[in-house]
């Protein structure tokens, strides 16, 4: 007989084999040759596989309150005979059903079933748990999941090929400024986490991993991407480790089932959806690369989560443990009407089911508890093995469903003009990227809080929910809970923790026992510089078209910087008018170039534990201008001009962030201007709002000005001439900054308050005056 081994007299056999026919048999062929299960001699509560009609068995199997019997929802049973302790216990787990056939079966089939459901954890594996898990397993989890990543087997797939347009900018997600007191987009925070995460791994196990990030991105967002990638030094990241691949696309239609015409030479595509995920892994020779990296474990998930724990070392660790091929985090879903898809069985197989596919009857139905019965909220947050993501590449990719979204796509009409309908006219045919889990193997869930795991950024600052709004509320909210731990108070809701010091709570004790944080802070690592004053300090070389004007009082022989502005040719700065007279005891002088800290000749940062320098910076005489060659440096480049942009189109955006710059005063109450380049992000009000607050001095606001501020940010004292800029994308579909306004009136008394906003000149309307006058 297979897999057996003889028996000597006298011997019995090891745990995890039964006795049959004096051979010792793996416990899978139980139920197959055997018939009953009885208690094991002189042990309770342990049961044994036993040969037909036999009464007594020596073999000792898992104790009860393991894995095969778990202490809330295991089984109990002797013989072939149901319980009334079975029942409740089932009962208990909400898993009845599953008897509703028993009097039909065979005492055969009986053993048999009861062998499979002593195998079940439902406790564990229930998509709706009556408890969590305790912290020893949790701990467990966590440090199988950090050795994994130390052993470099775990990969990371960001889905980011959605463009920012609810949120009211014309790139992606990914680059979107959130309003957060340090300035970072959802592209740092996820590198930085996964750094993090790294850095955890290392400190657990001794060993230093490496995790790749892979990103897929579209058509619409590949190129701005990769260029704002680059531009951020991939957030300190192996540049290696860091692999775009696009996804496919695929051709939308009228109602009619006709192809839409997109130009007269293009036909109308859009992304293929999250589902897009394996073809683009087999076309890309994405596995391959896994495989050659010796990755055994991949993390997807999708870009726009905030609160999301890049490659989460305890849901890593939970899927391994339990031999998972596919795993799916979710979180409990609140109410009925939340637009979130439900993780559920269909005909024995699992799958997720989307919120408008559920009628409104099932989506209300509830429990004896009072709970939504369909509670299990998708998150896009999966787990899958390797090999798993192979086969389903090469052998059930075609067979996923293609699922209809009714959109408004724009058109050419029979003019052969392009027409953006203003009411839904075209389907958009996507994949889902759950879509596979009805062919896993060992499907697992993971429930997870809410509130330390999920927050999406969706729509704009407005909406009342899924807002960058929203996400930056939820997201100071968990770091005020992370700070509170660790022995801190938070009297501000305007304190956030860096990715870089801490991943999820630990490690914060040094930082902030016993401290009170009151004001606006970022509690950063050592190799972050930030300042928290209302304004973020910029990076080494970040702006380096920023420019300082130097001023010289008569009879002294020191040199003020009084003024910003921004380089826009190799001979020409750009600033406010007022900055070239600024009264009879100063004189302009000079414009200094690639400065960075006022109060250092040459500026030097850490990152990962090295150090890098920049150049001296240079200051060009009135009337001079730099050499070509000088022009090029790292840290002296121009900024572009809105060719391509109108004011009209962004002033009454609510959600769209808007960066200033600058070494003026760094509050109403500092003496003086910042010594360090400083950045904020701020919004455009509307002008009639603008009006009624301004200062009598510069109201009524003219054509070519605009009003904008922050909450606590803003221009203030020492800004003047200086830049008021945004990321987006050019005509040639490159990224780039773009200076849109000039701070031409910046209160000293009231910068800062965030009813009172300063006054910017708007660039546009001046872009015929500055090509008449630069060569």
């Amino acid at each position: 007989m297979r897999d057996t081994v003889q028996l000597m007299p006298n011997e019995t056999c090891t745990a995890g084999k039964a006795v049959l026919d004096d051979c010792c048999v793996p416990l899978s062929q139980c139920g197959h040759k055997t018939k009953l299960l009885l208690p094991c001699e002189g042990e309770e509560n342990l049961y044994c596989c036993a040969p037909k009609d036999t009464k007594n068995t020596t073999t000792l199997l898992s104790p009860r309150g393991s894995e095969h019997f778990p202490e809330d929802c295991g089984l109990s049973y002797l013989g072939n005979k149901i319980t009334e302790d079975i029942r409740l216990k089932l009962k208990n787990c909400d898993q009845s059903h599953l008897l509703q056939f028993w009097d039909d079966l065979t005492s055969e089939e009986q053993s048999g079933f009861l062998k499979q459901l002593s195998s079940i954890n439902f406790e564990e594996t229930s998509l709706n748990p009556k408890k969590g898990v305790d912290a020893a397993k949790l701990e467990k989890y966590r440090r199988k999941g950090l050795e994994e990543i130390s052993k470099s087997h775990v990969a990371v797939v960001l889905l980011a090929g959605g463009q920012g347009t609810r949120l009211g900018v014309p790139y992606p997600k990914g680059m979107c400024p959130l309003g957060l007191p340090s300035g970072k987009t959802l592209f740092q925070i996820q590198a930085e986490r996964i750094r993090s995460v790294i850095r955890l791994a290392k400190k657990e196990t001794g060993q230093t991993g490496r995790i790749c990030w892979y990103i897929m991105t579209s058509e619409a967002t590949h190129k701005a991407t990769a260029s704002f990638l680059k531009e951020n030094k991939y957030f300190q990241l192996n540049q290696d480790d860091v692999v775009l691949f696009k996804q496919g696309v695929l051709p939308s239609f009228s109602f009619d089932g006709k192809i839409i015409l997109d130009r007269k030479d293009s036909v109308s595509l859009a992304p293929d959806g999250n589902g897009g995920i394996y073809l683009a892994l087999k076309e890309n020779d994405i596995v391959e690369d896994m495989a050659r990296r010796g990755i055994k474990y991949v993390h997807v998930h999708s870009v726009d989560n905030i609160l999301v724990k890049v490659a989460d070392p305890v849901f890593i660790g939970y899927s391994v443990t339990k031999g998972a091929d596919c795993g799916n985090k979710v979180v409990r879903k609140e109410v009925p009407t939340e637009p979130v898809g439900v993780v559920c069985q269909v005909n024995g197989r699992f799958q997720v089911v989307e919120y408008s596919e559920i009628t409104d009857t099932t989506a209300n139905l509830r429990d004896e508890d009072g709970n939504l019965v369909f509670r299990a909220g998708n998150i896009c947050n999966h787990f899958f093995r390797t090999d798993f993501l192979k086969t389903i590449s090469e052998c059930y990719e075609s067979e996923l469903t293609l699922h209809v979204a009714r959109k408004k796509v724009p058109y050419v009409n029979d003019k052969g003009e392009r027409v953006t309908p203003a009411s839904v006219n075209g389907i958009k045919i996507e994949k889902f990227i759950f879509d596979v889990f009805q062919y896993s193997k060992n499907f697992v869930t993971w429930e997870v809080p809410r509130h330390t795991d999920f927050s999406p950024v969706k729509n704009s600052e407005t909406a009342e929910s899924d807002s960058p709004f929203t996400a930056r509320r939820d997201l100071l909210s968990l770091h005020r809970s992370y700070i509170e731990n660790a022995g801190g108070t938070v009297a501000c809701d305007e304190v956030e923790v860096s990715p870089l010091v801490s991943y999820a709570g630990e490690n914060l004790t040094g930082k902030v026992c016993g401290k009170v944080f009151d004001s606006r802070t970022v509690i950063c690592a050592d190799e972050e510089v930030v300042m928290n004053n209302g304004g973020d300090t910029a990076d080494i070389g970040q702006y380096p078209w920023m420019a300082l004007l130097g001023y010289k009082q008569k009879q002294a022989d020191f040199i003020e910087y009084l003024c910003g502005g921004t380089i826009i040719t190799d001979k020409y700065v750009l600033t406010a008018a007022h900055c070239l007279a600024v009264g009879k005891n100063h004189e302009l002088v000079n414009v200094r170039l690639g400065e960075h800290n006022l109060q250092s000749e040459i500026d030097c940062a850490v990152s990962l534990g090295v150090i890098y320098c920049s150049d001296k910076p240079v200051d060009v005489p009135v009337e001079e201008y730099l050499q070509h060659s000088e022009f090029d440096f790292k840290y002296i480049q121009p900024i572009c001009l809105p060719f391509e942009r109108t004011m009209e189109d962004l002033s009454n955006q609510a959600s769209k962030t808007f960066i200033i710059a600058g070494w003026g005063k760094s509050g109403p109450k500092k003496v003086g201007g910042s010594p360090v380049l400083q950045f904020a992000n701020v919004r455009i009000w509307n002008q009639s709002d603008c009006n009624l607050v301004v200062p009598p001095e510069v109201k009524p606001l003219a054509d070519n000005q605009f009003c904008a501020n922050g909450r606590k940010e803003d221009a203030c004292k020492g800004d003047s001439g200086g830049p008021l800029f945004d990321l987006s994308v050019d005509a040639t579909d490159e990224v780039r900054f773009h200076q849109l306004g000039i701070v031409s009136f910046a209160s000293t008394v009231t910068c800062g308050i965030a009813d009172l906003p300063s006054v910017y000149t708007r660039v546009e309307k001046h872009l015929d005056w500055i090509l008449s006058n630069v060569n």
